[in-house]
This record gives C-alpha cells, sequence and structure tokens, in this order.
C-alpha cells in the first residue's frame, strides 16, 4: 500500500504498538509519545478540514465551447481566511460532460488568490448547470486525506461538432424576394433627395440642391442588400431524440452556419413555434439552440415556416425533403481552403 492511505496505516500500526507497550509496561516517557502522537493526528485531521472549508473557487468558463474541440477553462481559488495560510490541494472537475484533467491549486497567503488553467474537452453538445470543483487535500503532514465538493452556480453551453463543408447543394432556388430592392439606408448608391429634417443626420445634407431649391435638402442612399442563407433543421424524429441521425443533422446545420460565417454570408436558422410561424436565429442565439434541440414526433414540418425568400436548405431525416449536404472534419486549413475556393 503506497501514498497516504499507506502512510496512515503505517502510522496507526505503530500507534497501537505503542500503546501496548504503553500499557504493559506503565512507562511514562511512551505515555507522553502516545499522547504526543495522537495530538499530531488530531492536528493534522483538523488542519486539512480547516484548509478545505477556507478555500473557495469558482470556474471561469468561455461563454460558449464546441463539442469534441479542447478549450481552455480557470479555476479561481481564494482564501477566506485572514489571519493564517491554507494549505496545497487537488482540484478536478464534477459533473463535467467530458475530459477534465485534474489539477493542483498552491497554498495561499490570508487573502491570497490563484488561478489555474485546466485543458478540457467536452463530448456531447447541451448545456451543463450542475458543475463543481472537487478538492482533495493531504494537507500539512500527508496522514489524511481529505475531500470536499464545492457547486458551483455556472453553465457550460456546449455547441454542437462542427465539420468542414465538403459541398453544398441548394435544391430551392433564388426568389423574386431575394433581388435587391430599393430602400434606403447606409449603402453607397444615391436612392432618393428629399428634405431635411431635425432628426436626420446634418453630414448627409446636399448643399448644391439645397441652394438650389432654397431649403435643406437630404441625399438617401440605397440600402445595401447582404446573401441571406436559411437553415431549417426538421426536428420531426421518432424514438430517442439523441440517436446518431438526428445528432448528425444538428452537427450539419451547426457546421452550415459556422461556414456561413467564415465566407461572409449572413446565415440563420428558421425555428418553427407550435403555430408554425418561421423565427429566425443567427448568431450565438442560433448556437444555443442548437445546443440543446431535441428531436420530437409533433415538430411541425419544415415547409410551414416563411423564410427570407432567399435560399433555403432543410435538413431532415426525411428522404423527401432532406437536402444534400456533404460534410467532413473541421479544421482551420480547410476554412482557408474553401474560402480561396481550391477545397475538394
Amino acid at each position: 500500500m503506497t501514498g497516504t492511505a499507506g502512510f496512515l496505516w503505517r502510522y496507526l500500526l505503530f500507534l497501537l504498538c505503542l500503546t501496548g507497550a504503553a500499557v504493559n509496561t506503565g512507562n511514562n516517557l511512551l505515555y507522553l509519545v502516545l499522547s504526543f502522537m495522537i495530538a499530531f493526528a488530531v492536528a493534522a485531521f483538523a488542519a486539512a478540514g480547516r484548509s478545505l472549508r477556507k478555500t473557495e473557487t469558482t470556474l471561469l468558463l468561455p461563454d460558449e465551447v464546441e463539442a469534441g474541440r479542447a478549450f481552455v477553462l480557470g479555476i479561481e481559488a481564494r482564501s477566506s481566511e485572514r489571519r493564517l495560510p491554507i494549505g496545497w490541494a487537488e482540484a478536478s472537475l464534477a459533473k463535467f460532460p467530458g475530459d477534465a484533467p485534474g489539477t493542483s491549486l498552491p497554498s495561499l497567503p490570508p487573502g491570497g488568490r490563484a488561478v489555474i488553467s485546466v485543458t478540457a474537452r467536452a463530448r456531447r453538445r447541451g448545456v451543463y448547470s450542475d458543475l463543481g470543483v472537487k478538492l482533495k487535500t493531504s494537507y500539512p503532514f500527508g496522514l489524511f486525506r481529505r475531500r470536499r465538493t464545492i457547486r458551483i452556480p455556472c453553465a457550460l453551453v456546449v455547441t454542437p461538432r462542427r465539420r468542414r463543408l465538403r459541398s453544398l447543394a441548394i435544391e430551392s432556388p433564388l426568389s423574386a424576394g431575394s433581388q435587391s430592392s430599393r430602400r434606403a439606408g447606409d449603402g453607397a448608391d444615391l436612392f432618393n433627395i428629399r428634405d431635411y429634417t431635425t432628426q436626420d443626420d446634418a453630414r448627409r445634407i446636399d448643399w448644391k440642391a439645397s441652394a438650389r431649391v432654397g431649403r435643406p435638402m437630404l441625399r438617401e442612399f440605397e440600402r445595401d442588400q447582404e446573401p441571406t442563407l436559411d437553415v431549417v433543421l426538421d426536428e420531426r424524429v421518432t424514438g430517442n431524440a439523441w440517436q446518431a441521425p438526428f445528432e448528425d443533422l444538428v452537427e450539419k446545420a451547426a457546421s452550415i452556419l459556422g461556414h456561413c460565417d467564415e465566407v461572409g454570408i449572413r446565415g440563420r436558422l428558421l425555428v418553427a413555434d407550435a403555430g408554425g410561424i418561421a423565427r429566425p436565429l443567427a448568431g450565438r442565439a442560433a448556437s444555443r439552440y442548437l445546443a440543446t434541440v431535441c428531436g420530437r414526433p409533433d415538430a411541425p414540418p419544415p415547409e410551414s415556416g416563411a423564410g427570407s425568400g432567399g435560399p433555403r436548405i432543410v435538413l431532415s431525416l426525411d428522404a423527401a425533403v432532406r437536402t444534400r449536404v456533404h460534410l467532413e472534419p473541421y479544421d482551420a486549413r480547410s476554412i482557408a481552403s474553401t474560402r480561396s475556393g481550391s477545397g475538394p
């Protein structure tokens, strides 16, 4: 037997032998040594417990992480003791949905603080709020190993795994609604010249037109049209909502939206509510929805919600509406090749 447990058993065995010798011989010196060893053990047990009680921890988490990809989180340790230092401890994550190695927290002076970084990897998407930190210490003499679990009120958002787009086939053509429309905005092309009001930006006053008509006139520019790609996830499934085919659809949706961000296309996730009305989600809102979405048999069909009128990708387990999207592992090199047009 090795480590703290082995040392503790040897210590207790020696203490038992010393007790027998003191009782049989009546030697006062043996009783004195026995008392010292018992006090030593009690002090070690109390010091380890006090060290854990006076240690406060906090998890420093990123806003969201991707499933299967390594990320760095921080464990902040603070000492609530104002007079004496607290000892070192071994820290590990509790209820973490993946791989996270343990680390060591250093001894802290009174009121001290330390932040230790840990490289972790979450296995599966979701929002995990029941996280904590497990502390173990054999401070100060290595005689006892005390444990404590600290629950921390925080949430880790794990988005679906992303893969590189190898090819993408959009089966619905561009409709008339996706063509550029002439509306006032912040573009570069002149749209209209109208009377100036006090709510307008004075920097856009057209001085030549103002001098010609005798009153302030304002230049309006045509609004730039940003290409938009709508992604529709068909949530209709039967059986287990976490089955592999549905997970593959969720990963495809996340990969397409991530690809849109990389190439400068506005990507939106269309989510239909119970009444069949489409609700567009983009950016972090779309990522968080995909982190927790579960397939359900009573979900509305993907055709029930209207989009922007532009290109649409429908991801479904139904072969009749499934769009062909081919993916492969997602990394920085493949993003660069996709941008330059040299990817497979």
